[in-house]
């Protein structure tokens, strides 16, 4: 079995527990692993990302929405914009569907228009740095949208999903996918935290098989195969525990850190 230099892990339903806690000894391992490249790998902005973690941002690689950006050390090592012309034609089709809140996702902040307080609260739980009340993408200056999130209570995959996933055509510049109960990610075609997380085990010289990995839903699935030590959490979607090698103890059963603790001395 090969020495693991990278860990890749999701936040939400993953890494953190249904109150949204890290388990209690994650810094101290990162901090005591400095051989290893801690990867968090999150649908949420890197913004949000880093109030998690106000006291070790530089033990850690961080993927944010979704792979569209990386964070090193405080500094980006890639982005992935959507074009602003695209973003404007999605808009106009996503308003279409009933009761959706539509968060536009920059590099150096996310912009939303008027929403109700069920949408609202859901946003301001992801995004650290928003702009309220936009009316218009012309309002947007000087920054980059890595990525449309789509709001729909509790109806992300019955109802939201069915309604974009034209957006996968083999021959389209998009893709839409699943990152939680209530969201729909929209994102350039090969933007995901597979792509992003193969780029920085380029970068370092990591192989596939020297990866480790641990996810819970569709947006987590292309860094689930990226690494050959991967883990489905029990609390994850079916789908992804058919694509990981290994099933972990669930997020509120610290699954995480006692496959960490077990694997890596």
């Amino acid at each position: 079995m090969c020495v693991i230099k990278l860990v890749a892990t999701d936040m939400d339903g993953t890494l953190l527990n249904d109150k949204k806690e890290l388990p209690k000894d994650f810094c101290s391992f990162a901090a005591s692993h400095k051989d290893i490249k801690m990867v968090i790998a999150s649908g949420r902005q890197y913004f949000n990302l880093i109030k998690t973690f106000p006291n070790n941002v530089e033990d850690f690689i961080f993927i944010a929405d979704n792979g569209a950006v990386v964070f090193e050390k405080g500094k980006p090592l890639f982005i992935d914009s959507i074009d602003m012309d695209v973003v404007e034609e999605l808009l106009k089709e996503i308003h279409k569907i009933e009761g959706v809140a539509c968060v536009l996702c920059g590099a150096k902040s996310a912009y939303i228009s008027t929403v109700d307080d069920i949408a609202l609260k859901n946003i301001q739980m992801y995004y650290a740095k928003v702009k309220f009340e936009m009316k218009s993408i012309d309002q947007i200056e000087d920054d980059n949208i890595l990525k449309i999130a789509v709001f729909l209570n509790k109806e992300a995959e019955t109802k939201l999903y069915p309604a974009i996933a034209h957006l996968n055509n083999p021959d389209g510049r998009l893709s839409a996918v699943l990152s939680g109960d209530s969201w729909v990610d929209i994102m350039n075609r090969e933007t995901n935290k597979g792509t992003a997380l193969k780029k920085i085990m380029d970068i370092y010289g990591i192989k596939p098989e020297e990866s480790m990995a641990f996810g819970d839903y569709h947006n987590d699935l292309e860094m689930i195969k990226v690494c050959k030590e991967s883990y489905a959490m029990e609390n994850a979607h079916d789908d992804i525990k058919a694509a990981a090698k290994y099933i972990a103890p669930s997020n509120n059963d610290e699954g995480v850190m006692k496959i960490l603790l077990e694997r890596i001395k």
